[in-house]
């Protein structure tokens, strides 16, 4: 009579086929997971500079932040790193008075060292940031607007959020 095999040996054996055809599967998206995480914790260190700037920088008289919000993302299209950060303000001041206030504000760029290679669409450092102003709404004596810095046209390197 030949060895048969015994139901142990079939069962390891399904095992590893189960376990390499995992392996298969999950490797090429660990790569690039490993691959992006550098520039993608270069960003995310400028990004976190670059609201420093801003949410540090004194609020208007009269006006609270009801909310705050940052992002690295790719506005519109192209292969780029755009850096968003925004305030939502509430004031009893007008639209007017708070547009006179960040008129003349200026933030350094999110990223200021010197470009790269990589950089061809750029030209050497970006220029400093102004304040957008957007209104949101008013109630009564309230104005609810959303200030805003936005500073685009970096390269992603591999940051996915880029592409």
């Amino acid at each position: 009579m030949p060895p048969q095999a015994s139901d142990n040996s079939i069962g390891q054996i399904i095992i590893k086929i189960f376990v390499i055809c995992l392996m298969i599967l999950l490797l090429p998206g660990l790569f690039c997971v490993l691959a992006s995480l550098p520039d993608t914790l270069k960003n995310n260190r400028q990004l976190a500079a670059f609201e420093k700037n801003f949410y540090g920088y004194p609020l208007p008289s009269e006006t609270d932040v009801i909310d705050q919000q940052s992002r690295i993302t790719l506005l519109g299209n192209s292969n780029h790193c755009d850096f968003v950060v925004e305030q939502t303000l509430e004031s009893r001041l007008s639209l007017q008075e708070i547009e006179a206030y960040y008129r003349d504000v200026i933030f350094p760029a999110a990223r200021s060292e010197t470009q790269t290679w990589e950089d061809s669409f750029t030209s050497g450092i970006h220029p400093p940031v102004r304040v957008r102003v957007e209104l949101l709404g008013t109630q009564e004596d309230t104005t609810i607007v959303k200030v805003s810095l936005v500073d685009a046209g970096y390269p992603p390197g591999l940051d996915i959020r880029c592409h």
